[in-house]
């Protein structure tokens, strides 16, 4: 016996690599199913004897679903020549509790360019006038045990429809049914009642890349670091494929030129209109210095291919040059003596190795007016001296608000675009003209009487003017006191108020003889005792 249009030789060896492909395909199937399609069952899977899958569900469900959907479609192509990828089969056909689905069987074989028409409504007897040597037909049949079950139909040199059962052998049609035509009708209506007609495609199409637009049509990273503390941040870029067909296509692989490059997705099906977005990721570090160019090589399973240019320029840091100064912080005194402005020197600029084109300063306050002298008056600025000029008023003005009678201030120095930038911290304050007879005040939360503190000038013929005195509570009560030009300040409590424990400030704003303000901050410390 031999199937038509093959020698009863090559059958026999068919036969014999059928036999062989069904171990191979057990063992297969048992790597790269379960590990690409089950684990989204979240199920075990195991194979019986007669070639069904067990799933075992977490529920302590048990589906039976069939593998031959994957049978026939590797037999299929293997029976017309065609290379295929394993992986890639078996990704296009997910298997669910029904099993693998005709139509992902049709899809498969012809992403693979084969011609693969189902038709349905037709009989078994009607099966024979369709198999003449060109085609070979995948048939739905339920078994006797009411699991459906995929064949191949194959007409002989006789004329007589055999059957094919991939993991058993090669039988007549008619010995897999029952003799009573009805019976024999309900069983292929019972496992749907369509049947897949495939042959070779000899229809003159073109290379599936022809059809495959890829958009955009290069992708340009721009400048990225190679070296350095950033140079192992991923850069994120995408393209698309778009299949302007109206059928669906396969991408055997998508690979990159470099391996410096990670790939979200690396071949599949992509179905007729469909647009898919194929996700990669560069790795800085490992793409090498100046402009580089790469590419993304999508191929499919006819052969041809489709390259995305991908170009990028790898940097390194460039190590900056650093102003060093003499110092970088300085505390000035005002003296009360000082009018309108002067003029103090900072720091001195040096350890620069390469030439300073430009300096420039700028100050975050208005009242420091930076200023560069040149004391060797060379090109390099070597030898460079910083001043600031400082406005007294505007810091006598400010000071009189300041908490702790000082101000704060930062000059930012900076040269030509290879300079590190470099920051001075100032910080200003005038020493108190005064001295407080009793910095601190102890008093009971009892007390009835009056504490006066007096306000003494540090230089003699000084005088002082207290012009203002603030609480931080309103239990504590303030009064400005003038005994033969001595200037003191009375503090007593409140009783009618809510007194609590615990360390208070007042504040008073003080004027000497020449017209200088000044805080003074007394404490006072109120307790629970009595004294």
């Amino acid at each position: 016996m031999a199937i038509k249009g093959m020698k009863s030789t090559n059958y026999f060896m068919l036969l014999s690599l059928l036999v062989f492909c069904f171990f191979l395909f057990n063992y297969l199937q048992s790597n790269e199913i379960t590990k690409e399609v089950m684990p989204s069952l979240q199920s075990t899977v195991e194979s019986t004897s007669d070639g069904i899958w067990l799933i075992n569900h977490p529920n302590s469900r048990r589906i039976y679903a069939v593998q031959c959907g994957l049978d026939v479609t590797l037999f299929t192509l293997k029976y017309f020549k065609v290379d295929y990828s394993l992986s890639r089969v078996s990704m296009g056909l997910p298997l669910s509790d029904k099993g693998i689905s005709l139509a992902d069987i049709q899809q498969i074989l012809i992403v693979y360019g084969l011609q693969a028409d189902a038709r349905k409504k037709i009989t078994i007897k009607q099966i024979a006038s369709y198999l003449n040597g060109e085609y070979i037909a995948i048939i739905p049949l339920s078994t006797a045990k009411g699991i459906n079950h995929y064949y191949i139909g194959m007409m002989d040199d006789k004329g007589i429809v055999q059957l094919v059962n991939v993991s058993k052998g090669v039988m007549p049609l008619v010995s897999q049914l029952p003799q009573d035509n009805e019976r024999r009708e309900k069983r292929f209506v019972d496992a749907g009642g369509i049947v897949l007609f495939v042959k070779k495609n000899k229809s003159k199409t073109i290379s599936i890349s022809q059809a495959i637009k890829s958009t955009p049509d290069k992708i340009d990273l721009g400048e990225f670091m190679v070296d350095g503390p950033n140079s192992s941040d991923l850069i994120d870029a995408s393209f698309n494929l778009i299949n302007t067909s109206d059928s669906p296509v396969m991408v055997s692989s998508v690979q990159t030129s470099c391996g410096c490059t990670k790939l979200a997705w690396e071949g599949g099906i992509i179905k007729a209109g469909e647009k898919k977005e194929v996700k990669f990721s560069v790795i800085p570090g490992a793409w090498g210095r100046g402009e580089q160019k790469k590419i993304a090589r999508v191929s499919f399973v006819d052969g041809s291919t489709i390259d995305v240019p991908i170009h990028g320029t790898g940097q390194t840091p460039v190590e900056r040059q650093r102003i060093e100064l003499s110092q970088y912080s300085a505390n000035i005194e005002i003296d009360e003596e000082a009018k309108d402005t002067f003029r103090v020197r900072l720091a001195r600029l040096s350890s620069y190795v390469r030439p300073i084109q430009e300096i420039k300063m700028t100050s975050d306050v208005s009242w420091i007016e930076p200023e560069l002298t040149d004391l060797e008056k060379n090109e390099n600025h070597e030898g460079a001296e910083l001043h600031a000029k400082l406005s007294v008023q505007k810091i006598r003005s400010l000071m009189s608000e300041s908490s702790d009678n000082k101000l704060r201030g930062i000059i930012h120095i900076s040269g030509n675009k290879e300079i590190e930038p470099v920051d001075m911290n100032i910080e200003v304050f005038q020493r108190d003209f005064y001295r407080l007879s009793q910095p601190l005040i102890v008093l009971s939360k009892n007390a009835t009487g009056i504490t006066t503190i007096q306000i003494i000038p540090e230089k003699e013929n000084d005088t002082i003017t207290i012009q203002e005195l603030k609480s931080e509570v309103e239990f504590i009560v303030t009064k400005i006191d003038n005994n033969d030009g001595v200037q003191s300040i009375s503090i007593k409590l409140d009783s009618t108020k809510n007194i609590k424990s615990g360390y208070y400030t007042v504040t008073a704003k003080l004027k000497n003889s020449k017209g200088v303000q000044n805080l003074a901050h007394l404490t006072i410390n109120i307790t629970d005792g009595n004294f």
